[in-house]
């Protein structure tokens, strides 16, 4: 009787009478479900005179563009998956070499085969969708590998799985449970990092200050064990950026949201780029070296559960014409590089400009957008979400993208608000009646004017106006730090996350009480209490419910509390209470018994009446 490697042995060696080339060792590797899987193939291709490929190599000779490596995926259940590969140097993060990479995070246990093609072609083919065949073909051999069921203790996302939208309010990872996002906006450059390869700041905002990251105080938030690199010749570069994730992660944030070319921009100090100096060749020739580094960070990320949100331009004419101001093979590199270097992550957003303005002529047009948005989707087998970021305080440009989209991509929104941020929280979810009636993710992802955002003094206002505002309005956060000096540090300066400590443990209070009820079943309903104190600053109850079973309710100030509507519930079912202190993470007080059927005149909180307070609503335990 064979036992399980036996069994995976048999099948490959019937499956290689169909897939020339295979061998037991690549059938016999496993990993869980979810785990990345990388797959290099030394092609042989060189230069003209025999030389070996390089990363600066120009065209017809230009390996990020004149070749094209995709991978057709066979899944055990039979499902076929298309995802492209990219030019890797040796494949050791040297940028001279003949290998190509394709990266994948399988979804299913079993035995999966991998098809390579590999194609040359004198024009740029690698931007260019499959059916556009190339010049010449070269042979690879194809692979099989094993998948193990998933690890319940694997970290952070690999437990989780693939984090979708699923026609609900909130993402969703594969293992069923939801994504209630609390992250960080800022810093925008947070890979303008010094500790990676060939770093260069060519100078933005501020005017005049040459800066590169160093995230100093976080090199002792690297452990042993955890990923590390040398870089322009300094060991232990990786230890500032890695040990910030550690950080970021311990604290309960998320979510991190950077711009992985900022040039034109504000830092112009992040770019994937061999040259930051602009134009076709430039922009079409990345750094083998510093996208090896990248990867290491974001894969570290991942295992930290904390999202990506890329980022892909900002609103500065110079940079979102950086990449031409044609829709063309800079910008398509730009995009497939992303997704095939780096979509094998479960958890990330493509957002395609930041402060992108619904104005003609300004930024990308709505046609432009939609253009984007079919070529990422094109190369991205994963299907992560896509978005654009708004100017403040209005949703005009979704408006225009969802009655002129036919293919509906945009199902999460990145939004900027400058104050009301229940109300239009409330009015981004609403805007489902635009998507086919198909409920919208709502991201809050800056807040606050440049000269305010989140300092490291104002938590306890931020916490009042902002953070219960939108997570009892059905929305998802990431704080933006305004433009503050070091060293508190600002949008681009920020080099300590302890200086928004404050925010840090008020929000895992918060995320850590939404877990505790069916947060995704649950909707604004602030028409549920009335009499309460109005606040002159933070105005009054906002109210979360899933009507007759759980209302969670936040008082800015509870001097008043007045009274929760619950004549919805049928008389005589009885509810429990409590009082949650935001600024403790704690219950305090009794558990109260409310009954139903008719007004319930909420009690005053155990103490301190002119602080906040959540009253929460729930069943019976």
């Amino acid at each position: 009787m064979f036992d399980r490697i036996a069994a995976w042995a048999y099948v490959a060696l019937t499956l290689s009478v169909f897939l020339p080339g295979l061998s037991f060792a690549q059938a016999a590797e496993s990993a869980p479900v979810w785990h990345p899987r990388e797959f290099r193939f030394r092609t042989g291709e060189r230069a003209p005179g025999g030389a070996p490929l390089t990363e600066a190599d120009l065209e017809p000779h230009n390996p990020w563009l004149n070749w094209r490596l995709s991978a057709r995926l066979r899944s055990p259940r039979g499902r076929v998956l298309e995802v492209p590969g990219f030019y890797a140097g040796n494949g050791n993060g040297n940028g001279a070499g003949g290998v190509w990479k394709v990266r994948f995070a399988p979804d299913e246990p079993g035995l999966w085969s991998l098809t390579p093609t590999f194609e040359y072609a004198s024009f740029p083919i690698n931007v260019e969708p499959l059916g556009v065949a190339g010049e010449r073909s070269v042979p690879l051999q194809p692979r099989v590998f094993n998948v193990s069921e998933r690890s319940p203790s694997a970290p952070g996302f690999l437990r989780s799985g693939q984090l979708e939208y699923v026609g609900e309010h909130y993402l969703k990872f594969r293992d069923g449970s939801f994504f209630l996002k609390g992250g960080t906006d800022s810093p925008e450059n947070f890979f303008g990092y010094a500790g990676f390869d060939d770093p260069f700041d060519s100078g933005g905002q501020p005017p005049s200050i040459s800066f590169l990251h160093e995230y100093p105080t976080h090199r002792a938030d690297w452990n042993p064990g955890d990923p590390d690199w040398s870089a322009n010749g300094t060991p232990n570069a990786g230890r500032g950026i890695i040990g910030a994730l550690n950080y970021l992660s311990a604290q309960g944030v998320n979510s991190i949201y950077f711009l992985p070319n900022n040039l034109g921009g504000d830092g112009r100090d992040t770019f994937p780029f061999l040259s930051p100096a602009g134009g076709y060749v430039n922009n079409t020739h990345w750094d083998v070296s510093r996208m090896e580094q990248w990867n290491t960070t974001l894969e570290h990320a991942t295992r930290k559960g904390i999202l990506v949100q890329f980022v892909l331009a900002e609103e500065e004419s110079g940079s979102v014409n950086w990449l031409s101001t044609v829709f063309g093979p800079e910008r398509k590199l730009f995009f497939k590089n992303l997704v095939a270097m780096f979509g094998h992550n479960p958890a990330l957003k493509f957002n395609f400009c930041e402060e992108n303005s619904a104005d003609p002529g300004d930024e990308f047009s709505v046609a432009e957008l939609h253009a984007f948005a079919d070529y990422l989707a094109m190369w991205d087998a994963y299907g992560h979400p896509l978005t654009v970021h708004t100017t403040a305080d209005t949703l005009e440009l979704y408006n225009q993208v969802l009655t002129t989209n036919s293919s509906r991509w945009l199902n999460i929104t990145s939004l900027q608000l400058h104050g009301d941020y229940g109300e239009q929280v409330e009015a981004a979810r609403r805007l489902s009646f635009l998507n086919g009636g198909e409920p919208i993710v709502v991201d809050e992802d800056e807040q606050g004017s440049p000269s305010e955002g989140l300092a490291d003094d104002n938590a306890d206002s931020r916490r009042k106006e902002v953070l219960y505002d939108v997570y009892l309005s059905g929305g998802n956060l990431e704080w933006y730090f305004g433009l503050h000096s070091l060293p508190v540090g600002g949008d681009v300066r920020t080099e300590d996350f302890r200086t928004r400590e404050e925010m840090w443990t008020y929000m895992r209070y918060a995320r850590q009480l939404l877990s505790r009820f069916p947060f995704w079943e649950m909707e604004p309903d602030d028409g549920l209490v009335s009499g309460e104190k109005i606040s002159s600053l933070y105005g009054g109850a906002e109210v979360f419910a899933k009507r007759g079973s759980f209302y969670i309710v936040y008082y800015p100030r509870a001097l008043s509390t007045g009274a929760l509507d619950l004549r919805h519930v049928p008389l005589g079912q009885t509810l429990s209470g409590a009082w949650f202190n935001p600024r403790a993470g704690r219950t305090e007080g009794p558990t109260l018994s409310v009954p139903t059927g008719a007004f319930f005149p909420v009690p005053p909180p155990p103490r301190e009446p002119t602080e906040d307070w959540v009253f929460v609503v729930r069943p019976p335990v």
